[in-house]
């Protein structure tokens, strides 16, 4: 999505979530409250709607673990992001739905179309949280199939890029 128009590229997409540590809740496990994202944007957190409350805000000022970010995710009913980030796919694995907060610099989503827009809803919109809370389990299973042949692709993508170095005498 970053490519710019005429240029002719291999796309190789490589996973970034450690399954291991973002996994699923335990069922039966209950979820309250929100989370929010917030680095390069910043939310108006007042402006956010009534029924979005108790907010938990991650940010890089107040770094957390690994384990400590997957159990917030595995607890909270949606994590709310308004940039690109790693979390929204954390939040996923965690079975966490994503509220995406859209804005001049933050319009474009690919993350919705490239996993079928499981588990993520645009906005603050009660029926769009319920539907991504219900599809959000979906989602590690379909991040899976995106990136279960990754190994092959690299291969090629190193083949690749030695062949062009190589061609162009650059060892």
């Amino acid at each position: 999505e970053f490519r710019p128009d005429g240029l002719k590229s291999r796309l190789l997409r490589l996973p970034l979530v450690d399954r291991s540590v973002f996994a699923p809740p335990t069922s039966g496990s209950e979820r309250n409250g929100f989370l929010v994202y917030s680095h390069r944007y910043r939310p108006d957190l007042g402006s956010f709607p009534d029924w979005v409350d108790n907010l938990t805000v991650i940010s890089r000022e107040t770094p957390r673990d690994p384990p400590a970010l997957a159990n917030l995710y595995r607890r909270s009913r949606a994590l709310i992001a308004g940039e690109r980030t790693a979390a929204v796919s954390e939040a996923l694995h965690c079975h966490c739905p994503v509220i995406l907060l859209t804005h001049r610099e933050f319009a474009h989503q690919p993350i919705v179309s490239f996993y079928g827009g499981c588990g993520v809803t645009l906005g603050f919109d009660r029926d769009g949280v319920a539907r991504a809370t219900e599809t959000a389990v979906s989602f590690p299973e379909i991040y899976a199939r995106q990136y279960q042949d990754v190994d092959r692709q690299i291969l090629e993508f190193v083949a690749e890029a030695e062949e062009f170095f190589c061609s162009q005498g650059i060892q």
